[in-house]
């Protein structure tokens, strides 16, 4: 199932690495091992734990800004946080110079079909949940990109007729040159990221690039219950075969609930697979989820068996709703990597029971005024904190009490105080975590241990 195409030939080349964070140390590494010239620069100061690899292969690299040497490069490798806006970015591209994402690296240097998950909301629990199945097929397959090891970092070893899951982010996507999954998914499309685009649609325009290099040989597979996935359909170029998954219709192709089971619709008809009320990954965005997955493991022709069996094991990832301790009668869950609107409105969905809700941190020009309705619904308090604590209290007043709060521990303290046996705590934030924390992971563990110290 690869496909034909000459490869970019590293050897000697020059190449620029911007950014080193996980994703930028993975490049840069597998590049030295290729026999290029890698030169890393980031205009911050990473993580010494993180480039500590870089010392030690003598890779030379700068911090705390980008100097002359970074344009002196045949080819530059971007890290996803470095907008395409930046000066040094605007700046590469005045001089002509290539940019490569990480992940067209990685494919790039893998003969290994790439199963590629993006979307808006639920892209880690899928690519985790698509691993987990996929873990029970006949050849080898690993996961990487947005999920734990950089794409760079889980390509050696692996070759034909083994498989790389990849969670994959609009901002990796936008610098993609032949990038092409064999297999593929666009979870769900809802504003995201408008600090960094200039509109929804030029976001999610951005997503549907996945499908940017398949062909009819490839699988992209769609959420027909999504009605901006429906409406930007017709922007998928070329003829890639299209799956469909829905939870209220049965689609031709595709993956459908079907009087409780959970089921596949391929051309020898439907195939039930397990039944709804067993699979362990609670809350209906999740249902969602596993119906994405199943027509990538099929086309994998991974048995129905082996699909049933994990969908009934996995129960999903940390800092994703993921439910922390009970304390008094009170239940706390972290889902720090709700970073969006949509992912806050999910997680409110899924808890039984009020809600004290801890939100704020970075914000990404969302429009919290889309949660009102939630919040005054499920939330009985909401403890805000971080950069983006009063646009959310302005947005929010009206509809919940409100408490700013000037740290995680005054907030967790706050929520614990005003809630009641059978309530739930749940930091939520609705925002980007890096006015106060390194990532989303920072965040939600510094909560955890809050919680683990009540």
């Amino acid at each position: 199932m690869r496909d034909v195409r000459v490869p970019i030939e590293f050897k000697n080349k020059k190449v620029t690495v911007l950014g080193l964070a996980r994703s930028g140390v993975a490049a840069a590494l597998v590049l030295k091992q290729e026999g290029a010239r890698v030169f890393g620069s980031d205009a911050k100061s990473p993580d010494p734990v993180v480039v500590k690899p870089l010392e030690q292969l003598n890779i030379d690299f700068e911090t705390n800004g980008h100097s002359e040497r970074v344009f002196d490069a045949d080819l530059v490798v971007l890290s996803p946080g470095i907008p395409l806006q930046s000066p040094v970015v605007l700046d590469l591209k005045k001089r002509g110079v290539d940019i490569i994402s990480e992940i067209e690296l990685a494919y790039q240097l893998t003969e290994a079909d790439i199963v590629a998950i993006t979307g808006s909301n639920g892209k880690s629990t899928t690519t985790a949940l698509a691993g987990e199945i996929f873990k029970r097929a006949p050849f080898r397959s690993r996961v990487g990109g947005n999920i734990g090891d950089a794409l760079c970092g889980q390509v050696a070893g692996l070759g034909k007729g083994d498989v790389l899951i990849a969670e994959v982010s609009s901002f990796q996507l936008d610098t993609i040159k032949e990038f092409r999954p064999r297999a593929a998914a666009i979870l769900n499309l809802t504003p995201d990221h408008l600090d960094r685009y200039p509109s929804a649609d030029a976001y999610y325009l951005s997503k549907i690039g996945i499908t940017k290099n398949q062909t009819m040989d490839d699988l992209i597979v769609l959420n027909n219950d999504d009605p901006e996935s429906r409406r930007m359909r017709p922007n998928i170029r070329g003829n890639v075969t299209q799956a469909l998954f829905s939870s209220k219709e049965k689609p031709v192709f595709g993956a459908c609930v079907d009087n409780g089971y959970v089921a596949y619709c391929g051309t020898n008809g439907m195939v039930r697979i397990v039944r709804q009320d067993e699979i362990a990954l609670p809350g209906p965005h999740n249902l969602m989820n596993v119906l994405a997955v199943v027509p990538l493991a099929m086309r994998y022709a991974i048995p129905v068996e082996a699909i049933a069996e994990t969908l009934r094991q996995f129960k999903g990832i940390e800092h994703r709703i993921e439910f922390v301790a009970e304390k008094k009668g009170v239940r706390f869950y972290n889902d720090s990597k709700a970073t969006n609107i949509d992912s806050v409105r999910w997680a409110l969905l899924s808890m039984k029971g009020r809600v004290h809700l801890i939100a704020g941190g970075r914000d990404k020009n969302s429009d919290y005024t889309l949660l009102s309705g939630m919040v005054k619904e499920r939330v009985a308090t909401a403890c805000l904190i971080g950069e983006a604590a009063e646009k959310i209290r302005a947005a929010w007043k009206e509809h919940v009490p409100v408490r700013m709060e000037k740290s995680m521990e005054s907030a967790v303290a706050a929520a614990y105080a005003q809630a009641k046996p059978g309530e739930n705590v749940l930091l939520s934030p609705a925002c980007a975590s890096f006015d106060m924390y390194r990532n989303y992971e920072e965040r939600g563990r510094h909560f955890k241990s809050i919680v683990g110290a009540l």
